[in-house]
């Protein structure tokens, strides 16, 4: 069955050469128990490892059934070491973390046994061994000789002719070493049986052969006994169909023995998790150049980084049906149909907006005051018009939507303010004059669920503010062309070109400063006008411009009164709806946001990014250290990461190697780990999304970070980190075959 021809084993150490085994002669059947004894150092352990393909040999031949295996690769003796060899280590060499039962099942599945069959044939194994009813007792809780029994149980469930023993009593009492050799004795009738021993009384009363081995050489070799002649004719066990459950057999045993493991890993992992999505957010949020670039107001008064301008690539006018295809986009927090009207400016809180003085004038002889000037003062530029077509009455948690000239929306928790009158003033950055305005009375009508400063306007005063947003030159969004007077409804001028344009319905009589108003007289002057327009203007001298309502201030605008219909023709013809003004939820979706629109077939800018021409060095300095952090933490964290986990790995060890000792190949540890560390990163970063998500509601860091991912980056940094996991697996694999490569090395010893 085994025989050894002149076999030699030599150790190679820092350019000396030690003999382990000189020309060994020997030969080996099925139904002995033959006890190795020796000094310490003789070879009787190396012998022993030797036969069990432990180690490899220099000189000689083994034969195992009449075949050579010199020519053996690392795969045959793996194979051989599987099929044909049971080992019971002196150290036990169980999986403690694993039950009895577990430990038994392992050696099964090894062998290509399913998991059910294996759970079923281990109760008669363990019965052999008097283990029986200790099936759900972890190993590490077994005493000395519990666990030698355990060993020889596992060594039997590999079902193998032939079963190695080194020092299996070094580690028991006399009486638990007398049991344990009377069953090897027992186990001698089908096996062949090989048992390294220092006490050799100890097993004498059980051995049919005795091998004393002095100086790496043989020097006796005595037959006892016959050999049993009752013998049942080694059979394997082919159920080799089943090994492709292997790993997902450990796996789950892993899983289900060490859950405390499992879940401190997944902890850990979802820690890394979320400083990964941290400090990669800041990548992503940093790759933006215009935080490192000043605002220039040359296009647009309008700086918020929220908005978008969305317009026709035919330049043709936009309706509401194009609101509201552009209102389901996802991460648009608004729209308004008037664009235009979004870089002018509105003030409405007085000491803060803008700032009144009142001004006394005495008489001729100064001896008293005969009246006081009101004067206005725009002071905080910082509010710009939107009018509510983007709104909708589920949007209100008190009135109604606009529906006159001068109805306004806004937040309040006050509903009392609810049809209250305030007065705003308008002014026009782009082509008004400094400190100049017009005053309106507005209602509100409506009030807002959720919290904003800003007010919304009648879509009527958007129509009306649309054709003030025009300014001489050709720009790309901000542009009217000049009006050409044509046909008889336009009587009130020859040729003149529109300024500002505004809306006024109130019937005020008087007015102070430059408020702007319509008197009596004026408003019974045309039966046209049931709403009064006022349009400032100015002669060219290209046309004359026919006196239609008195001048109303030296210091202010030329003021001319339209009739509705022509206002809506000249509305019609002039301005209409160039561009829609889209409103973000956070700028960090605005590359998001701009590639739908596009896709859409519109035309669209950003008007903070066009605006943002050049770099500021402070800012630059600034955007490139937090970048790099950023950049470094996370390269750190990935190294950590994986030296970590390789430590953590090793851990387990001891358990890997034993497996491959009973016969695992070389790739299954590594195929398990992996499988464990990928359920284990699973895990983490559904715990990982679940904290990021949790956490955005109330740390704000986390809310605007999240908010530049999109699924493609999630999914990227998930693989980053599987990636980073992964290879510290494989690492620990290679790790594994250097630590099993120098026990073979040290004589199979670790």
């Amino acid at each position: 069955m085994i025989k050894l021809n002149n076999l030699s084993k030599y150790y190679y150490s820092s350019g000396s050469v030690a003999t382990g085994l000189r020309k060994i002669n020997l030969e080996l059947e099925k139904g002995e128990f033959v006890a190795i004894t020796g000094e310490s150092g003789s070879g009787k352990s190396t012998l022993l490892n030797v036969i069990s393909g432990m180690i490899s040999y220099e000189e000689g031949e083994l034969f195992i059934h009449g075949e050579t295996t010199s020519h053996y690769d690392a795969n045959d003796w793996e194979e051989y070491r599987r099929d044909h060899i049971g080992f019971v280590f002196q150290s036990y060499r169980l999986i403690e973390s694993y039950t009895v039962e577990q430990n038994v099942i392992s050696a099964l599945l090894l062998r290509g046994v399913s998991y059910e069959e294996a759970k079923e044939r281990t109760k008669n194994y363990l019965e052999q061994v008097g283990l029986e009813g200790y099936e759900t007792q972890k190993g590490s809780q077994l005493s000395s000789g519990q666990k030698q029994r355990l060993a020889i149980a596992r060594a039997l469930a590999k079902d193998t002719e032939i079963l190695v023993a080194d020092e299996p009593t070094g580690n028991l009492d006399t009486e638990n070493g007398k049991n344990i050799m009377k069953l090897f004795s027992e186990l001698a009738k089908d096996k062949l049986i090989l048992v390294v021993t220092h006490d050799y009384e100890e097993a004498k009363p059980f051995v049919t052969r005795k091998i004393v081995i002095h100086d790496s050489e043989l020097v006796e070799d005595i037959k006892l006994k016959d050999r049993d002649t009752e013998r049942k004719d080694f059979l394997k066990t082919k159920q080799k169909s089943q090994r492709k459950y292997l790993v997902w057999n450990f796996l789950r045993m892993n899983l289900s023995s060490q859950p405390l493991r499992g879940v401190f890993l997944t902890l850990f992992l979802l820690v890394a998790g979320f400083a990964g999505f941290i400090f990669y957010g800041n990548i992503l949020s940093n790759l933006d150049d215009v935080t490192a670039k000043q605002y220039s107001n040359t296009y647009f008064y309008n700086s918020s980084p929220l908005r978008l301008i969305v317009r026709n690539r035919e330049g043709t006018a936009l309706t509401k049906d194009d609101l509201a295809i552009l209102q389901t986009l996802a991460h648009v927090e608004g729209t308004d149909l008037y664009g235009l009207t979004n870089d002018i400016n509105y003030f409405c809180e007085n000491g803060k907006d803008y700032i009144t003085n009142y001004t006394a004038s005495t008489s001729n002889d100064n001896s008293m005051v005969n009246s006081y000037e009101t004067n206005i003062f725009l002071n905080d530029f910082s509010k710009f018009v939107r009018t509510a077509t983007g709104l909708k009455q589920e949007d209100l948690l008190w009135g109604e939507l606009p529906s006159k000239a001068n109805d306004i929306v806004i937040y309040t928790t006050d509903d009392t303010k609810l049809k209250e009158t305030i007065p705003y003033y308008f002014h026009n950055q782009r082509s008004w004059q400094t400190n100049s305005y017009i005053k309106m009375e507005m209602t509100i009508c409506g009030i807002l669920k959720k919290p904003t400063n800003q007010t919304y306007f009648s879509e009527e005063l958007g129509q009306a503010l649309v054709m003030s947003a025009w300014k001489t030159g050709a720009e790309p969004v901000n542009y009217l062309q000049i009006l050409q007077s044509q046909g008889e409804n336009n009587k009130l001028y020859k040729k003149a070109t529109l300024k500002d344009c505004i809306i006024y319905t109130d019937a005020t009589f008087d007015f102070t400063g430059q408020d702007i108003v319509l008197s009596k007289k004026t408003k019974q002057s045309y039966e046209e006008c049931t709403k009064a327009y006022l349009t400032v203007s100015y002669d060219e001298g290209k046309g004359e411009l026919y006196d239609i309502s008195k001048q109303m201030n030296e210091s202010s605008e030329k003021m001319v009164a339209v009739p509705e219909k022509i206002f809506e023709q000249l509305a019609k013809e002039l301005a209409g709806s160039s561009q829609i003004g889209v409103y973000l939820e956070d700028y960090a979706y605005t590359n998001q946001v701009l590639e739908e629109i596009k896709r859409l077939g519109y035309e669209v800018i950003s008007p903070f990014r066009a605006s943002m021409r050049v770099y500021d060095p402070k800012k630059v300095s600034e955007r490139l250290i937090s970048l790099g952090i950023a950049f470094v933490s996370f390269a750190i964290l990935f190294i950590l990461e994986h030296i970590l986990l390789r430590s953590l790995l090793r851990l387990k060890d001891e358990d890997y190697l034993t497996l491959r000792f009973l016969g695992m190949g070389r790739k299954i540890p590594v195929k398990i780990i992996a499988g464990e560390m990928f359920f284990f990163t699973i895990s983490a970063f559904i715990g990982a999304s679940f904290l990021i998500w949790i956490s955005s509601g109330f740390i704000e860091q986390i809310s605007h970070l999240i908010k530049y991912y999109k699924p493609a980056q999630f999914f990227l940094l998930f693989i980053l980190f599987l990636c980073n996991i992964e290879s510290a697996t494989f690492g620990y694999g290679r790790h594994l075959e250097k630590k099993l490569a120098v026990g073979q090395k040290n004589g199979g010893r670790l």
